[in-house]
């Protein structure tokens, strides 16, 4: 496997938390220069963070069991999100991945949305919407850094 700061960032998004730290902790040992060696312990830190790994939440579950929380809902019309990160969350987003159904098939659409708060609910009018992935977060310049995700979906 390659071991760069890319493969480790896929990592993350197909929800290979374990496999993502590794590699940054590799980098981090074999960094050469300091600017380098504090954004990869930046890095580390983060993934670190007892409440980083994400859960679909179950919609009868009370409110207010966890610090963060994501839900999704989704027809073939629209998709409504609802989050709760922790108060005081510098510059809150979301980043959504929504795979909708087209003429040519099955087309993906990736946005990062830029929230005014760290608790409350969007909802996207989407046509043809197949599934959705998602995860809350909050922006550090123009990365995301994901606080929570949506687990997948698992077929029965």
């Amino acid at each position: 496997m390659f071991e760069t700061e890319t493969m480790a960032e896929l990592c993350l998004r197909q929800g290979l938390v374990r496999d993502a730290l590794l590699i940054y902790r590799r980098l981090l040992a074999s960094a050469a220069d300091e600017p380098t060696r504090a954004r990869h312990a930046r890095r580390v830190a983060e993934l670190e963070q007892p409440d980083r790994e994400a859960s679909r939440v179950d919609p009868a579950e009370p409110a207010g069991t966890s610090a963060t929380e994501l839900q999704e809902q989704h027809d073939d019309q629209q998709v409504t999100l609802r989050w709760r990160l922790p108060s005081g969350t510098p510059t809150p987003a979301l980043q959504i991945l929504v795979l909708r159904r087209d003429a040519s098939g099955i087309a993906a659409e990736r946005s990062t949305v830029r929230l005014a708060q760290a608790q409350g609910s969007l909802t996207l009018p989407i046509a043809g919407v197949h599934s959705v992935r998602a995860a809350a977060g909050k922006l550090d310049g123009e990365r995301f850094v994901p606080l929570v995700r949506l687990k997948p979906v698992q077929a029965e």
